[in-house]
């Protein structure tokens, strides 16, 4: 009976640690017309600083994060994805904790690559994640 009991709550840890890993991934994105998506190792190295300065350490795109406040692992932001139109950058972010949801922002980099500036932010869940960011582009 022990060993049945043992298996049954070992069957679903895995099942709820599967759920977790199978969902921890932010929703994929198409950059509207006139942007590009770029990759994380292709960001400008100010707008990267001025993000760990305002927001903290950031996981990398399917980098381990606090996704709920349930499995913890020191980091509750992680970039989702990044897109670039001349010298304007979309930033999206997944903030996990208690209450997971999806910071996006908007910031101009200038030619020089020498300044970050904040223009807009919003907020979206996994649902409205693209259409939030499409719309942020188009209002500024």
């Amino acid at each position: 009976m022990v060993t049945v009991r043992r298996g049954a709550i070992a069957s679903a840890i895995l099942a709820l640690f599967a759920i977790y890993v199978i969902a921890d991934a932010a929703p994929s994105c198409t950059a509207p017309p006139g942007m590009a998506s770029v990759p994380l190792k292709q960001v400008p190295s100010v707008l990267l600083q001025t993000l760990i300065d305002n927001l903290g350490e950031i996981a990398p795109p399917m980098g381990r994060f606090d996704r709920t406040d349930v499995f913890m692992f020191g980091r509750n932001r992680r970039f989702a994805f990044f897109w670039k139109a001349d010298d304007k950058w979309i930033v999206a972010t997944e903030h996990g904790g208690f209450v997971y949801n999806n910071p996006i922002f908007l910031y101009d980099v200038g030619g020089d690559e020498q300044k970050a500036v904040l223009a807009a932010q919003a907020i979206a869940s996994p649902e409205t994640l693209c259409a939030v960011a499409s719309e942020l582009i188009n209002s500024h």
